[in-house]
């Protein structure tokens, strides 16, 4: 027998699965397109008794699950695209197109861009906290935290935050490397583009 598969409503995508039908353990293909602004948050399939069933990103952006003995709903949800853009030396961002002034700019240090942690993590929709006694700064953000004590190198990266101007600042690569942001540096204008 063959079970229904069925695209829940979703906002700020189209949603499309390979099979309105299936046997059980047939590979569906859901395919995402998101709105302008908009990327895919969370892909979720249960079977009919709401239990999840093991989703899989594919290396193209599409969605694979094997089909239950059992009918099963898709759920997407997606969430706003956050766009941060910054010049080096320049206290001025753009903040989802809007101008944003901050009391520190990034800045560049020994050929490495390093840019004020607790604004950008506040861009991102997260938290952050200064013990000024261990010298350590605490990010909160999609549910995990993060630890950085100042001066010393953070794991998996050649650099350790440092203050300038009492203000926290890490390489713009751990933005990207553990908040999971995408960062793109462009050389001719020393400029700086966050999205998440």
């Amino acid at each position: 027998a063959s079970y229904g598969v069925t695209v829940l409503d979703c906002v700020g995508a189209d949603v499309k699965v390979s099979d309105k039908y299936a046997y059980a353990g047939e590979k569906i293909t859901i395919t995402i397109v998101p709105e302008q602004g908009k990327r895919v948050d969370t892909v979720a399939v249960a079977d009919k008794n709401g239990k999840a069933v093991e989703v899989s990103c594919t290396a193209d952006g599409t969605y694979t699950f094997k089909m239950p003995k059992s009918k099963v709903t898709v759920q997407v949800q997606t969430v706003d695209i956050i766009r941060i853009e910054m010049v080096i030396d320049n206290p001025c961002i753009l903040f989802n197109g809007e101008p944003f002034v901050n009391d520190v700019p990034p800045v560049l240090i020994h050929d490495r861009t390093m840019v004020p942690v607790s604004v950008i993590t506040a861009m991102l929709g997260g938290t952050s906290e200064w013990d000024g006694t261990t010298r350590q700064v605490t990010l909160h953000l999609d549910g995990q935290t993060f630890v950085m004590t100042i001066d010393q190198v953070i794991a998996g990266f050649d650099v350790a935050p440092i203050i300038l101007d009492s203000r926290t600042y890490v390489p713009v690569g751990y933005i990207m490397g553990v908040l999971g942001a995408d960062v793109q540096w462009i050389g001719d204008t020393r400029e700086v583009i966050i999205q998440k």
